[in-house]
């Protein structure tokens, strides 16, 4: 896929890179592949699982977000679980200083971040209607779900819905940049011209068409014994503290916990706090999400209403 020039004009400049599909939504291949589709997705997994710097992730996770490959600190190092009591906290695990990166230490508290972190996911929850955003997130956490609830091998429907939902999500972000292009030549030059405009109009209607196309495809796959996320189990009807007395949260183990947060999350990453040594410092000002699928939320309508009352 090839980009456009600040003036509206195609680029030969390569901007990215886009799966071509038949027909049916299927990937066209080239050659035989070396191995099948089932093996690679295998070996995706396997991957996936381990330790990027080479051995397994610690067996017996002593935090909710230990041991699971989400938790970062911002200068990229993996963040460990210590202390007891109400000391307990996450610490970045930097071996060596590299230039750039924060000086001493980074730590945050671990109820906090992770009650932080419940609330954020069950605001997506709640609130989450035509939100093209959170419509994806949701969509890759329910696939999750759904694999997770399956008993038998991986099947060929399934591999299928994952490559749609990857490229929705690779279709969604080219459309996001799209849209920032065109408000940064509106910005820079006050107005865009016919030829440009008809270029933008024709960008536009291709990556709405394109996205039709999948979620008709992913809604196909998944007329047949579909699995939805239990969005009821999790939220309470009663408008309570969604993670208050009595909640889903307060009485979910640690094992639920983090395969709650496997669905919906990618990535957090902590932030140092430079001022007060971290005292008093909201957690939602140190922390950033990546969430299923690599979406970023810069902001949750109604998030409040999902927050813990005073």
């Amino acid at each position: 896929m090839y980009g456009v020039r600040r003036d509206g004009t195609p680029s030969n400049k390569i901007a990215e890179y886009r799966i071509i599909r038949d027909d049916s939504g299927n990937p066209v291949s080239m050659y035989e592949p070396i191995v099948s589709p089932e093996r690679w997705y295998q070996v995706q997994k396997w991957m996936r699982d381990r330790h990027p710097g080479g051995g397994y992730w610690q067996g017996e996770p002593t935090g909710v977000l230990s041991a699971m490959k989400l938790l970062y600190c911002e200068c990229g190092s993996y963040m460990t679980h210590g202390g007891s009591g109400t000391k307990k906290h996450y610490r970045c695990r930097r071996r060596v200083v590299k230039p750039g990166q924060h000086m001493g230490t980074v730590a945050i508290g671990a109820k906090g971040i992770e009650e932080y972190l419940a609330r954020r996911v069950l605001a997506v929850i709640g609130t989450a209607q035509h939100d093209e955003a959170t419509v994806t997130v949701l969509a890759h956490a329910s696939a999750r779900y759904a694999h997770d609830q399956e008993q038998q091998d991986s099947s060929p429907v399934r591999q299928e819905r994952d490559r749609l939902l990857a490229e929705r999500a690779n279709l969604r972000h080219s459309r996001q940049k799209h849209h920032a292009e065109k408000r940064r030549a509106v910005l820079k030059g006050g107005f865009i011209d016919a030829v440009a405009q008809d270029e933008w109009d024709k960008t536009e209607r291709a990556l709405r068409e394109c996205l039709k196309a999948l979620d008709a495809r992913v809604a196909e796959l998944g007329n047949n014994e579909r699995v939805e996320l239990p969005c009821s189990a999790w939220l309470p009807r009663d408008g309570s503290d969604p993670i208050g007395p009595g909640s889903w949260w307060d009485q979910a183990t640690r094992d639920d916990k983090r395969a709650f947060f496997r669905l919906f999350l990618d990535r957090v990453e902590v932030r140092k706090a430079y001022r007060y040594a971290g005292q008093g410092v909201p957690t939602a000002s140190r922390v950033s999400i990546t969430w299923a699928g690599g979406v970023i939320l810069d902001a949750l309508p109604d998030t409040e209403r999902l927050h813990k009352p005073a």
